[in-house]
């Protein structure tokens, strides 16, 4: 075995075959008439941009990086070529691999694409995988995004490698007779299910769980993706503006309704809602202008008024408590502004308490303390007004709590 610094590589190589040549930062190795059984190691360097390229196939001719540092690595061919705990800045593989495997031992990839069907790959750790057909994932410790893009074939991948996120990038699966099956993936804490530019029609998601992934969407289409015992991302943000994604959230309720999910329906429609009146009152702040500000409250004052009632009411018929909670804060305050109206109201703690629940109950008497006290008509105005919102609020609590039975 031979250990080599980086300027005798090419003499050795030309020493074996003088077909072996260096040619625009490629090392092009002709292993045609190589001596057999020869093994080169090459330890501990540091290469720049480097494309390997072999002519002719030699199952005995052998080359061995051991702790290398790679900037950017292709390589095409067949022979035997191993690395062990080296690190890439880029691997790119050019063309498809046939009888004699590249592999990867212990080593640390910032990104990995080309045809790697065929590479071995054991504890590798990948910043961002370029996913290719029947890759299988057994052999990384770890991979911070595994990326799709074009497809070509069916796909069938166990996501139980540890992953951080999964990214789907240019993804068209509408192709006819194409199916795509991801299953066995669980989300790392803020793991990102990114979808950019992609139609994600026959993907199928089988015991998957992004409960803890934020999806983060853009220009993409979800509406005929298939999910069983699957979980999906509860939070969506537009993937450049990082804002709340009113779109993403649409798509993923119809989604919801075609699965006959009730839960993940309303969960989603409550979302949607509110990105849509973060929209308005994002619109009105980067207006920068007064005038246009008031005008666009003014067109869009009721749906305005409707989802903020509802968000803090009930989160758009999802929370009943608030609505509780609110009967009890506004009813202390409307009691305060009822008894301020009143001249004579001097009494004790005890029936102040007790006169404050009997006027947060709907069906309580007009003239609450009793009629030795002077009522005015501001005393009358606000006890009808807090009714008025006080019925309201009732109606919203027990709406959240029909919530999964409404069709």
């Amino acid at each position: 075995m031979k250990y080599l610094n980086k300027l005798d590589i090419i003499d050795l190589l030309k020493g074996c075959n003088p077909n072996s040549i260096m040619q625009d930062n490629t090392i092009i190795i002709d292993v045609t008439n190589i001596s057999p059984n020869q093994k080169i190691i090459i330890e501990n360097q540091k290469f720049d941009s480097y494309n390997i390229s072999i002519n002719g196939n030699n199952s005995n001719f052998k080359i061995e990086f051991n702790n290398c540092d790679f900037n950017n690595l292709g390589f095409n061919g067949e022979i035997f070529l191993s690395f062990i705990e080296c690190k890439f800045n880029e691997v790119k593989v050019k063309d498809a691999i046939g009888t004699y495997p590249y592999s990867f031992q212990k080593s640390n990839i910032k990104k990995l694409h080309g045809r790697i069907t065929n590479l071995k790959f054991n504890l590798v750790q990948v910043d961002n995988l370029v996913y290719n057909t029947n890759l299988k994932l057994d052999g990384f410790s770890k991979i911070k995004t595994l990326t799709f893009k074009k497809v070509t074939s069916n796909i069938k991948i166990d996501l139980s490698t540890k992953i951080n996120n999964i990214e789907f990038d240019n993804f068209n699966s509408s192709r006819i007779n194409l199916e795509h099956v991801f299953q066995n993936f669980k989300s790392l804490k803020n793991a990102k299910l990114i979808v950019r530019n992609s139609n994600l029609n026959q993907v199928n998601f089988y015991n998957c769980d992004f409960s803890n992934a934020r999806l983060e969407f853009y220009d993409s289409n979800l509406l005929d993706l298939h999910y069983v015992n699957t979980r999906l991302p509860f939070k969506a943000f537009e993937l450049n503006t990082n804002t709340n994604s009113r779109e993403a959230y649409r798509q993923l309720k119809i989604v919801s309704i075609k699965h006959f999910d009730r839960f993940n329906e309303l969960k989603y429609k409550a979302r949607e809602q509110d990105a849509y009146l973060k929209e308005l009152n994002r619109y009105v702040k980067q207006s920068g202008n007064l005038l246009i500000s008031l005008k666009h409250r003014c067109l869009n004052f009721n749906s305005w008024l409707i989802l903020g009632f509802n968000k803090v009411s009930n989160y758009y018929g999802t929370r009943w408590w608030q609505a509780l909670l609110l009967i009890l804060v506004l009813g202390f305050g409307f009691y305060c502004l009822y008894l301020s109206s009143i001249s004579n109201n001097i009494f004790g703690y005890n029936e102040f308490a007790q006169k404050y629940f009997q006027f947060i109950s709907p069906f309580h008497n007009m003239e609450l303390l009793g009629s030795e006290y002077e009522y005015s008509a501001s005393s009358y105005f606000i006890d009808i007004f807090h009714r008025i919102i006080n019925y309201f609020l009732i109606y919203q609590g027990v709406q959240a709590f029909r919530m999964y039975g409404k069709s």
